[in-house]
């Protein structure tokens, strides 16, 4: 699938940042890739290679030539108003929370200072 392969990347991304984190006793990190992903790893490249085969069909002479010569009817008109309004309030919506959210903190580490320092 198109948006699981992404999230591969992702994965094999975070198991790197974790264990590169790794460092006891102070911070203990650990993270494991086990057969899971490698199964979710195969499904991801054999079926972007299966999408590669498939074909679009082709439109008939017929259905291009009407697509080409059908004038939009007024309610027509009037729909793509109403589609125009609404696809530019949504963008606005999306804007405004993709704001709110890359503001907001989504991740933390919190790390005991205790353990960094050696008693006195």
């Amino acid at each position: 699938s198109k948006w699981a392969s992404p999230d591969m990347f992702a994965y094999v991304l975070l198991m790197y940042l974790v264990r590169e984190l790794d460092h006891p006793p102070t911070l203990e990190a650990v993270g494991h890739l086990n057969l899971g992903f490698t199964s979710f790893a195969l499904f991801c490249i054999f079926s972007t290679v299966a999408c590669l085969g498939i074909q679009a069909p082709e439109l008939p002479a017929s259905a291009t030539a009407l697509a080409v010569a059908s004038e939009p009817t007024p309610l027509r008109r009037k729909l793509r108003s109403v589609v125009s309004f609404v696809a530019t309030f949504l963008f606005v919506a999306f804007a405004a929370t993709l704001a709110i959210g890359a503001s907001l903190p989504c991740m933390a580490l919190h790390l005991d200072l205790d353990t960094l320092f050696e008693p006195a």
